[in-house]
């Protein structure tokens, strides 16, 4: 399997903050020039080739970002809709920055789990761990950079609704590299393939 995570691009709120644009609005920022000039600067990366798919979130930063990839190296986009950052604002009423912040360093008060005390409405860790489908533990180990094991991978997929994809782009016979490698490779191990 060939898998590749790209960060989207920066992102420009001065669009949506100046037309007071509140909660799941503000996500259709588009990109700053920057962030255009960072996705074209991915898009020649060669760690892209033997790639099949890429998914992105419905998120409008990272649409963008697949979009201008997508152009340049010819990949089908899927979205997957639950592939997105922790949700600052369960309720969509932040109206800018400054909100998310002040949710950001409430959740760093209550350590990241939602209490009768907190004023704020954000995504608790628990919350972000189930939607995901893992352990609080194993979204811990993600957050401080440990290794997590391939089933996590795959449950996390499975969540998204994506592992059926994940699984085809896996299999070295659905691109000609994989096949010229397989042919020279896989028959050291079992597999059958009619």
């Amino acid at each position: 399997m060939h898998l590749v995570m790209i960060r989207h691009g920066e992102q420009d709120y001065t669009l949506t903050e100046s037309r007071g644009w509140r909660g799941p609005a503000r996500e259709l920022a588009p990109l700053t020039q920057r962030g255009i000039t960072q996705a074209e600067a991915v898009e020649k990366d060669l760690r892209l080739q033997g790639c099949q798919l890429i998914i992105s979130s419905p998120y409008t930063r990272a649409l963008q970002t697949a979009a201008i990839i997508s152009h340049h190296v010819g990949l089908p986009i899927e979205v997957a809709f639950g592939l997105h950052e922790w949700l600052v604002d369960t309720k969509y009423q932040n109206r800018d920055i400054t909100d998310a912040i002040a949710a950001a360093q409430e959740a760093s008060l209550f350590k990241g789990v939602r209490s009768p005390e907190a004023k704020l409405h954000w995504e608790g860790y628990d919350q972000v761990a189930q939607r995901a489908n893992i352990s609080r533990n194993t979204l811990r180990r993600l957050e401080t950079g440990e290794a997590v094991g391939l089933e996590v991978l795959l449950e996390v997929a499975r969540s998204l609704g994506i592992l059926d994809e994940l699984v085809e782009a896996a299999d070295p016979w659905e691109t000609d590299l994989g096949r010229t490698r397989a042919g020279s490779e896989l028959p050291k191990r079992v597999r059958h393939r009619d």
